[in-house]
């Protein structure tokens, strides 16, 4: 027969990012040997339960008390997240995979228990050593690690990575992970999630034996309900970061405001009275007649405006006095009269000009000049002979 004492009391918790209210004064109790589920919708702030409850983050307000089976009492709120684990025994999986996929299936599982390993090598140097005390502790770690390979149905592959295993044989290793820790608070976040039919039974299963054979007080938060209904005994909804139903699986899938909050669906009854209501206040008040409003007019078109132009009468006409048009008509001939001579006298001048310019000279050709030039020379030689022979 197990013990279902009270393991972790949260109260009044609070938990504010700026001008954010993700968790809003949350309450509930999480039992020894229980499974307690925490649904809700996608951002109803259920990882930040668990992120406060493992210590990644501090509330803002509120108290989260954990009570060990030997009866020491812990407030996580005030531990260090280290301690969390090392101290209090409160492990946790998360959403993604955080499996060493270069480790084999066993040296993931001796990972988990490196604080135990640690304190027995003293710190490392009993390991060196070689010490007797050191490898009891040693042994006894690989023989934890052989245990829970055998549970999760996985002992054939203990010496291959942990990269090379399924998704869901994966999702089996990391629970069996965090249960080499030694804890007595599970916290799973969505261990279903990607899993086909087949591998979520095998996990409903193993929760199960994990929660009978070992007494273990399992807090999980899951979207899948065949999961959440098949193995829950304890049902906590969260929407907007407040709690909206607690109690069994079958009392909180019938509660209306759990529909309202993964459905959208308002409460029929609320509407109908509602709609009542504003019928039966439009039927008391009384008619009063009053004058029809004046309309305002509508804007004009632009075909208006095209209208309106056509039909503004042409601007006056000026006439001037008779008196005052011959003596225009006058100036203006004697204006022209002055002018005609003075375009005449523009017209001679360039003419002046062009009688006086000189033809341009003719450019002689270098060869023709050179050509020449022999032939001067040798009628100036011929004339010079014959002054001479005229002299003697």
């Amino acid at each position: 027969m197990t013990n279902k004492d009270t393991i972790l009391s949260v109260e009044h918790v609070s938990m504010i990012f700026g001008g954010l209210v993700a968790v809003n004064d949350l309450s509930f109790e999480a039992r020894r040997g229980e499974i307690t589920a925490l649904i809700g919708p996608n951002g109803a702030g259920k990882t930040t339960v668990f992120n406060c409850i493992t210590g990644f983050y501090k509330p803002t307000q509120g108290m989260m008390k954990l009570t060990r089976s030997n009866g020491e009492t812990y407030l996580l709120e005030r531990l260090p997240d280290f301690q969390v684990n090392r101290e209090a025994k409160v492990a946790r999986t998360f959403q993604n995979l955080r499996l060493f996929s270069g480790l084999t299936l066993l040296e993931n599982l001796l990972v988990a228990q490196h604080n135990a390993l640690n304190k027995a090598s003293y710190y490392t140097v009993g390991g060196l050593l070689g010490l007797s005390h050191y490898k009891t502790f040693a042994a006894e770690a690989k023989d934890k690690a052989r245990y829970w390979l055998d549970r999760i149905g996985l002992t054939a592959r203990a010496d291959d990575p942990a990269g090379d295993l399924p998704y869901g044989a994966q999702r089996r290793l990391e629970i069996a992970r965090a249960m080499c820790t030694g804890p007595e608070l599970l916290c799973l976040d969505e261990p279903a999630a990607g899993l086909n039919p087949r591998e979520s039974d095998d996990l409903n299963r193993l929760l199960l034996s994990i929660r009978d054979d070992h007494n273990m007080a399992i807090l999980l938060i899951e979207h899948d309900m065949s999961v959440v209904m098949g193995i829950s005994d304890h049902v906590v909804v969260l929407d907007y970061g407040k709690k909206i139903s607690d109690g069994t699986p079958n009392h909180v899938k019938n509660d209306p405001a759990v529909i309202r909050a993964y459905l959208g669906v308002e409460d029929v009854e609320e509407e109908l009275a509602a709609i009542d209501k504003a019928a039966a206040k439009t039927a008391a008040t009384p008619v009063v007649a009053t004058a029809p409003a004046a309309k305002a007019p509508l804007p004009k078109l632009a075909s208006e405006f095209k209208s309106e132009r056509v039909n503004i009468p042409p601007p006056p006409v000026l006439k001037l006095p008779d008196e005052a048009m011959p003596a225009r008509a006058g100036s203006a001939s004697a204006g022209s009269e002055k002018a005609a001579p003075v375009k005449a006298a523009e017209d001679k001048k360039p003419a002046a000009k062009s009688a006086t310019r000189k033809a341009p000279a003719k450019k002689v050709p270098a060869k023709k000049a050179a050509a020449k030039a022999p032939a001067k020379k040798a009628s100036a030689k011929a004339g010079k002979t014959s002054k001479k022979g005229g002299r003697s």
